[in-house]
């Protein structure tokens, strides 16, 4: 019983005791991430090219995902006919998924690096389904059209994250000024 007692007051102990200024967790995210969600205590918005990214990819996501599912016919009359249409409707609808959380975190204008990794890998591996499914099969030239809007796409949000990064070490250098003009 003394075990339990002693136990359950160290608990509350451990709860109750305040960690070490040293031990709080940071309010503004480390100068290498490329969209932090927080720079001091003014909640983050991104910059107008990485909106307009996430927009372009969140848009351009959501009409090719959904292309398969509202227009079957002008889909196969485009890109040719599927012996599984039902694979084209599935990918379709995962592609329309990714559109529209890009188009809010555009909207808001908070667009995290979750939201950069999710847009650069699924644009990355739709290209590259693009160039194995026409080099292997000989698909329709419009999955190269796709091909060049996926790259275009991964150079934008590249280009965004390099002036996201910028921004924010010119945000740290002003930060780093104002503490050292506060000493």
């Amino acid at each position: 019983m003394e075990k339990n007692a002693d136990l359950s007051s160290a608990t509350n102990t451990d709860a109750q005791s305040s960690r070490p200024a040293s031990e709080t967790p940071p309010t503004a995210a480390p100068a290498t991430a490329p969209f932090p969600q927080a720079v001091g205590t003014a909640k983050w918005k991104s910059a107008k090219l990485t909106s307009l990214a996430a927009t372009a990819q969140g848009f351009y996501f959501l009409v090719i995902g959904l292309w398969p599912v509202v227009s079957p016919k002008t889909f196969v009359a485009v890109t040719g006919p599927k012996t599984d249409y039902w694979l084209a409707i599935s990918v379709g609808l995962l592609t329309a998924c990714i559109g529209i959380p890009l188009l809010v975190a555009a909207f808001r204008r908070q667009i995290a690096i979750e939201f950069f990794l999710l847009a650069i890998s699924s644009a990355a591996a739709l290209a590259g389904v693009d160039v194995v499914c026409w080099v292997t099969r000989k698909v329709p030239v419009v999955y190269l059209l796709d091909f060049v809007a996926e790259v275009l796409l991964i150079a934008l949000w590249t280009f965004s994250a390099k002036r996201e990064r910028q921004k924010m070490r010119e945000l740290s250098k002003m930060s780093d000024g104002a503490d050292a003009a506060a000493l």
